[in-house]
C-alpha cells in the first residue's frame, strides 16, 4: 500500500479528506496526519510517506516552505491544496517537483482523479523499475544450442569476481589479450547488453543482496559495490530500480 500524509491545519478539511476518501481501492493508506508542517516534518521521519497532501497556507511554516525543506526527499510525491486567491502560488510550486494541485472547495472525485494519477506515476516510476532490476539484469546464460563465446564467458566471470572495483571494458579487454571495440561488439550480441550495462545491472543486484543481508550506510553499500562516490551511486541506483537506496533500503527494515 502507499503511504499517505495529510497536512491541512483546518481540522474539519483534514479529517473530511481522511474519512470520505476510499484509500483501500486506491492502493493507499493514511499513515499520519498532521495540523503545520513541523509536525508533517516528524511524521516524515517517522512514517516515510510516498504521498503528502498539504495545504499551502499554514501558521507557522508553509506548504511551500515544508516541501522545500524535503526536496531532498526524491521519492515524496506532493499535491498542494490551495484556495483560489493562492492559485498562482500553487503553479509556482510545480517548480518545485509538486506533482499536481487542487483548489479549495473541490469535489472528492477531483481529489480521487489527482491521486490516481499519482499513483499511477508511482508505480510507472517506481514499482514496475523495482522489478524490472532483477528482471532486465540476467546472469549470463545462452540457449542449451548454443556454444558461449570463452572471450564473453570470461568477461562475465571478470565481472562477477571484480564488480567491487574500478573496471572498465578497456581493462577487461586486455586482460583477455583482445581489443576493446572486440569485446564491446562481442559482448552486445552475444547477451543483449553493453558491457557498461551488464556492469551496472550486476552492481545494482548485488547492492540489493547486500541490503537484503545488512543495513550499511549508503557510503559503505557505495563502495563496496564499486562507487567510490555515493552521490553517484544513489542517482545510477535510483535511475535503475526508480527508488533511492535508502528508500529502497527501508522495506528490509520494516
Amino acid at each position: 500500500m502507499i503511504r499517505v500524509l495529510v497536512v491541512e491545519d483546518e481540522k474539519m478539511i483534514r479529517k473530511g479528506i481522511i474519512m470520505t476518501t476510499d484509500w483501500q481501492s486506491l492502493g493507499c493508506q493514511v499513515v499520519g496526519e498532521a495540523s503545520n508542517a513541523q509536525e508533517a516534518l516528524k511524521l516524515v521521519e517517522e512514517k516515510s510517506p510516498e504521498i503528502i497532501l498539504t495545504d499551502i497556507r499554514m501558521k507557522g511554516m508553509s506548504g511551500i516552505e515544508m516541501i522545500e525543506a524535503l526536496k531532498s526527499k526524491e521519492d515524496i510525491h506532493f499535491i498542494i491544496i490551495s484556495g483560489y486567491s493562492d492559485f498562482e502560488y500553487a503553479r509556482s510550486a510545480l517548480r518545485l517537483g509538486v506533482t499536481d494541485y487542487l483548489l479549495k472547495p473541490f469535489r472528492d472525485e477531483e481529489l480521487e482523479k489527482v491521486l490516481k494519477k499519482v499513483v499511477r506515476e508511482i508505480h510507472e516510476s517506481g514499482t514496475d523499475k523495482e522489478e524490472l532490476v532483477l528482471d532486465f539484469f540476467t546472469e549470463y546464460r545462452l540457449r542449451d544450442d548454443a556454444q558461449p563465446n570463452r572471450y564473453v564467458a570470461q568477461c562475465v566471470k571478470c565481472i562477477e569476481e571484480n564488480y567491487m572495483k574500478e573496471m572498465t571494458c578497456a581493462k577487461t579487454a586486455e586482460e583477455l589479450g583482445i581489443s576493446e571495440s572486440y569485446l564491446a561488439k562481442l559482448f552486445k550480441r552475444e547477451t543483449g547488453y553493453t558491457y557498461v550495462d551488464y556492469l551496472t545491472h550486476y552492481r545494482m543486484k548485488k547492492a540489493i543482496e547486500i541490503m537484503e543481508e545488512d543495513h550499511p550506510k549508503i557510503y559503505e553499500l557505495a563502495y563496496l559495490v564499486g562507487y567510490n562516490d555515493a552521490h553517484y551511486f544513489s542517482n545510477i541506483f535510483k535511475k535503475v530500480t526508480g527508488k533511492s537506496p535508502s528508500s529502497y533500503m527501508k522495506k528490509f527494515t520494516i
